[in-house]
């Protein structure tokens, strides 16, 4: 599956990043609704 993490705290985005990608997600990151 692959999961969009729109989070202004980088390190919680990291942190759950690593959880998804631990589990065989693939991940994107956005720092804000602007992408």
């Amino acid at each position: 599956m692959r999961v969009l993490i729109i989070e202004d705290n980088p390190d919680i985005a990291a942190n759950l990043g690593d959880y998804l990608e631990d589990h065989g997600h693939t991940v994107d990151f956005a720092g804000d609704g602007i992408t």
